[in-house]
């Protein structure tokens, strides 16, 4: 995955980005189960256990780790306030730096 995102070019980025976007409120509702405006592990790990093709990380950062691991490492990349929960700003950073 690392050369392929070396590869991109900067437009066919910005393509990728603003598809995230798009998306990210779909993702978003999908995963914030009590519509509180934030996911939270429970959340999470219900989402995952429940519909196996939800997976929070790419598939080279989820290797070998299960669901409570992939969540933690989630959370650790993409709760950048640290508060224990992510919201939607959050989600969307974290996306976009996958693409980067």
């Amino acid at each position: 995955i690392e050369s392929a995102k070396m590869m991109m070019d900067p437009e066919m980025k910005a393509q990728i980005k603003a598809q995230a976007k798009a998306q990210a409120d779909e993702i978003f509702a999908k995963l914030d189960r009590d519509g509180n405006g934030y996911i939270d592990e429970q959340e999470l790990e219900q989402t995952m256990l429940n519909d196996p093709s939800c997976q929070p990380l790419p598939p080279d950062m989820a290797a070998g780790l299960d669901v409570k691991q992939q969540i933690a490492k989630f959370f650790a990349e993409a709760d950048t306030n640290r508060d224990g929960r992510i919201d939607k700003p959050e989600l969307v950073n974290f996306m976009d730096r996958m693409i980067d």
